[in-house]
């Protein structure tokens, strides 16, 4: 576990600053008339003074006495430290924006099928963010898990049993990235190439098939896919190319142990599917487009359970579409969902079997989260997070 630094998970704090601060002054100002009133009070006291003990103090010491009192209140209160509202990360690296000022542009979510998903968001300025979402409980705060170097583009994250889950990002200058967290904290940011075989990656998603395992699928800027795959005990394959061009978004699901499902979006929208079932890929078939007939821009995949899976399209118009199935019967048709406003990105997870999630991304970088509850048999309302 790293302590500290970039890399590492920062909470938010309120910090001291020191500097002119127009709000104490005025707190200070009645200070000072507080002080104006005692120097009168003081003036009143020598005079009796000197009428009791015939003593030699005149009236305008007094008077000068009280003011500069008052004055060294004033000023005091005028430069000393003060609360800021402002929140900084609490140990080093670039600063992230603080949670009210954040601008989403990439979402992830990480399922763990206890009550909880994690959220990871790319963010304009390059940061990678996370918050924990508990069923029925709401989120946490924003903390940071940004690359040592250089900022992101997109991001994906799977669990990969125990309580573990790994994290994939792809920074602006297509490099793929890979970090674990474990029980005990999060490992060091590893660099994983894929240049030479579909050029900068662009997109990428990650899931696991069985415990200890992480299969990570990539699109590259020509819109060639390629993937690897890695066990606990062992290094990463090499990259395999999927022979597909023109791609434009990927996305991963698993419905059982040992059986993942990948969908490609097309960059004109269409769909296309294939399994890995008894420990073989099958070849590539056609989910169709969505009803909107735009051009795809985001896609992601959910299973609710082992006989569900669904997937959710953001189209180029900025509109929500989806189409499901149980068991291995035919799909669903393809419906368009009301979205929360202009859309630019798409997650779809779980807290629990019987509650599927999705979080949206719009173009204000805002971010929206509905659910669906099995024993209602309804969607949520959209609800801003």
């Amino acid at each position: 576990m790293i302590p500290g630094g970039r890399g590492s998970n920062h909470a938010w704090r309120v910090i001291l600053r020191r500097g002119p601060r127009w709000g104490n002054g005025i707190k200070s100002l009645v200070s000072a008339v507080v002080g104006v009133a005692t120097g009168i009070l003081g003036t009143a006291l020598t005079a009796l003074v000197n009428v009791v003990f015939n003593a030699g103090v005149s009236m305008p010491v007094a008077v000068a006495i009280g003011a500069v009192a008052a004055l060294i209140v004033f000023v005091g209160g005028l430069l000393g430290p003060q609360r800021q509202d402002s929140e900084q990360p609490a140990q080093g690296g670039a600063e992230p924006p603080p949670p009210e000022t954040v601008k989403v542009e990439r979402v992830a979510l990480c399922s763990g099928r206890s009550g909880t998903m994690r959220l990871f968001a790319v963010t304009d300025r390059g940061a990678v963010l996370q918050r924990l979402c508990q069923q029925d409980h709401g989120w946490s705060d924003w903390t940071d898990c940004s690359l040592d170097e250089g900022k992101a583009h997109d991001v994906a994250a799977t669990p990969t049993g125990g309580g573990r889950f790994d994290v994939f990002v792809a920074d602006r200058r297509g490099r793929v990235w890979f970090r674990q967290h474990e029980p005990d904290g999060w490992r060091r940011w590893q660099f994983i190439d894929a240049s030479a075989v579909i050029g900068r990656v662009v997109r990428l998603d990650a899931a696991s098939a069985r415990s200890g395992h992480r299969e990570l699928y990539a699109v590259g800027e020509g819109g060639q896919v390629g993937h690897r795959w890695k066990g606990d005990d062992g290094a990463w394959s090499q990259w395999w190319d999927s022979s597909v061009g023109g791609s434009g978004d990927i996305a991963m699901t698993v419905r059982r142990a040992e059986q993942m499902e990948v969908t490609r979006l097309k960059i004109d929208g269409r769909l296309r599917q294939r399994g890995w079932v008894d420990q073989a890929w099958e070849k590539w078939y056609d989910l169709g487009w969505p009803p909107t007939g735009s051009a795809g821009v985001a896609v992601s995949a959910l299973s609710g359970s082992r006989d569900h899976q669904e997937i959710f399209v953001v189209d180029a118009s900025g509109r929500l579409s989806h189409r499901w199935r149980w068991n291995d019967e035919p799909w669903s048709d393809w419906y368009e969902m009301e979205a929360p406003g202009y859309l630019i990105d798409v997650a779809a997870g779980v807290t629990s079997e019987n509650r599927l999630e999705i979080v949206v991304a719009d173009a204000d970088g805002r971010l929206h989260q509905r659910s669906y509850a099995r024993k209602r048999d309804q969607w949520s309302d959209w609800q801003s997070i």
